[in-house]
């Protein structure tokens, strides 16, 4: 019998089935990520989430898989609006690819500059129909262009898409985004184009699962950011936006005491932004929302709602951004073991960003966990959960 969608839609499951394959005992696979036997047979049977980024990493590296083997990234679109979504990355492949046509008449500049200026904005303001226009088109038109004007536009176009790619779970296309993004700016040498490109590789890298990749991308290129001499708004941010990403790095290598320091660097950062043209949001209010994201890395889980309530999301322009707080909120609340405002978490997050947050593999597993620990006597708040994120591991 064809199993109900969502019936097996838990990292633990898939664990097990990879396992086998490796030819590994449960105790064996304990014994190479440093934790007991009982609490892998407590993960692969859907008794205990796959919490954190660094466990998920240490069982990708155990088994010898990707991420997206045990987060079956990037989700399935269910409906049209979410395939105007999931469709644009084929496009922006083959954009990359020299595969996508462009049959309209060569644009000046000025015109490639407002478009990848609009490319930012509507990745922040969640206009994805919109984008999943323009983004591939812009790369088309902005990925043979032999002067440095033209190439720090295609940067900024490859930077847009790198970002997409990586909260939409298209991990593999994310890293060659950002990789190629790099190599180019690397040869105009403008210090914010390449500091910009270097932290999307550096998001890049930790959603792919290349934690100690991300934590040097960040140090390195924020290091030589503020060395640079280069001055302004554009500078305060991205050298802001380095530190906050190497914070989350360090955080999910175990490392608190790096992820602290870099943290207090954003903050003090964050005092001096004015301006926002990269379209990154930072600011205080953002340094805020990723002490949340760090502290739920670190299994801190008693600061994350404590620290989510302190931030004044009056300040964020974009809904993803005020979601995901939410989101780790909720994760923290989970492992306190406070179900119900877990829940109540995850269902404002999918209220202020839907699409945006139904992908979140951290979402899937903990609404999965929540139903799966709640049997048949969840909450009609929770039946409404597992309903609009797709995972019901109840389904007969």
């Amino acid at each position: 019998m064809t199993e109900p969608p969502g019936s097996r839609d838990w990292i633990g499951y898939r664990v097990a089935r990879w396992r086998d394959l490796a030819g590994l005992t449960q105790r064996e696979l304990a014994e190479r990520i440093g934790v007991s036997r009982e609490y892998i047979s407590m993960i692969e049977s859907g008794k205990r989430p796959v919490s954190t980024r660094r466990l998920l990493n240490e069982l990708c590296q155990a088994l010898g898989v990707h991420v997206e083997d045990l987060t079956m990234q990037p989700v399935a679109p269910r409906n049209t609006d979410e395939m105007v979504l999931y469709a644009m990355a084929p496009h922006v492949r083959r954009a990359l690819d020299g595969e996508e046509p462009h049959s309209g008449q060569p644009r000046s500049l000025a015109q490639l500059a407002a478009d990848a200026d609009r490319a930012m904005s509507l990745r922040m303001t969640a206009g994805w129909e919109e984008l999943a226009e323009l983004l591939p088109a812009l790369i088309v038109e902005t990925v043979g262009l032999d002067s440095d004007e033209g190439r720090l536009l295609f940067c900024r176009a490859l930077y847009s898409a790198a970002l997409v790619c990586r909260s939409t779970g298209h991990l593999d296309l994310a890293r060659r985004c950002a990789d190629r993004a790099v190599a180019v700016a690397a040869q105009v040498g403008e210090p914010v184009h390449v500091a910009a490109v270097g932290f999307a590789l550096a998001q890049a890298a930790l959603a792919g699962g290349s934690p100690k990749l991300s934590l040097a991308t960040a140090e390195r290129t924020a290091e030589r950011l503020q060395t640079s001499g280069a001055q302004g708004d554009d500078v305060v941010s991205i050298a802001g936006m380095l530190h906050l990403g190497g914070a989350l790095a360090a955080a999910s290598l175990g490392r608190t005491d790096r992820a602290s320091e870099h943290l207090g660097e954003a903050a003090e950062l964050a005092t001096q932004a004015a301006g926002d043209p990269w379209r990154c949001e930072f600011g205080t209010a953002n340094v805020g929302a990723w002490r949340v994201a760090v502290a739920c890395e670190s299994a801190d889980w008693g600061r994350a709602p404590e620290l989510a309530a302190a931030v004044d999301t009056t300040q964020f322009r974009t809904a993803d951004r005020v979601s995901r707080l939410h989101v780790d909120a909720a994760r923290g609340w989970y492992e306190l073991g406070e179900a119900p405002k877990a829940t109540r978490e995850l269902l404002i997050a999918m209220e202020t960003s839907p699409r945006g947050t139904r992908v979140l593999p951290c979402v899937r597993e903990v609404t999965a966990q929540l139903a799966r620990d709640a049997g048949r006597r969840g909450s009609a708040e929770l039946q409404r959960l597992v309903s609009w994120v797709g995972v019901d591991p109840l389904a007969e």
